[in-house]
């Protein structure tokens, strides 16, 4: 960003017309297809127990678990577009991410030591109408917080008697996620995400970067610490 000086001063920003690139334009949709037998996820449980799904079981589970929220937020006269999401660093992880986005909902996630006041807090301000979890986790985050708790192990565990529901497709408008800044200087602040702006930042972002089988991920995806 360059500032010139004078009288008429103003901003001039680098790309100035930006284009709109091609490519898809819903943070789900730049997950490979559901026939694809690849691995999506390969994760190392507690160091020793060894995890794998393919991009045709992350496709199978997360249309399951996208059905189930669908129907619950169904009942509801009118739903939060916000799921805040409260789990590990794990493949359920990653499943329920897809799920709310196939679900046409936006994801908040939460750290686990996340304190109750935040928390509530957080919940609060998205107007939350359920969160999702694991049984693990479920007694400890029913006592800190009065809404719907979704076990997504649970979940899972009965998706062969759910039945197919049709999903609703975002708007490229609506949301994609909110994290939540430290706070650290105050309340915390939400920053909101739309599905345009991160499948754009991500298609740009695609061509540095060069053409591994896979990536090791160290960063939690589970908040904004930008103040």
């Amino acid at each position: 960003m360059i500032q010139e000086s004078g009288a008429n001063q103003r901003l001039s920003v680098l790309n100035q017309r930006p284009s709109i690139l091609s490519g898809p334009d819903l943070l789900h949709e730049l997950v490979r297809p559901l026939d694809h037998d690849a691995t999506a996820i390969d994760f190392l449980e507690y160091g020793s127990k060894r995890r794998k799904f393919s991009y045709k079981d992350l496709h199978s589970l997360s249309d399951a678990l996208a059905g189930s929220i669908t129907e619950r937020l169904a009942k509801l006269e009118s739903a939060s577009p916000v799921i805040p999401v409260f789990l590990p660093q794990s493949p359920e992880l990653y499943i329920v991410l897809l799920a709310i986005l196939k679900a046409g909902k936006a994801f908040c996630p939460l750290n686990l030591d996340t304190p109750t006041q935040r928390l509530k807090f957080i919940l609060d301000d998205i107007s939350a109408d359920l969160l999702i979890t694991s049984s693990i986790l479920d007694e400890r985050i029913r006592a800190a917080i009065n809404i719907d708790v979704v076990s997504v192990d649970k979940e899972l565990c009965d998706r062969e008697a759910q039945p197919i529901i049709d999903l609703r497709r975002p708007n490229t408008k609506d949301l994609a996620y909110v994290l939540y800044t430290s706070g650290s200087t105050g309340k915390p602040k939400a920053v909101s995400v739309t599905h345009h702006a991160v499948t754009q930042s991500l298609l740009a972002h695609h061509r540095h970067i060069p053409d591994f089988a896979r990536f090791l991920q160290f960063a939690a995806p589970v908040s904004a610490h930008a103040e």
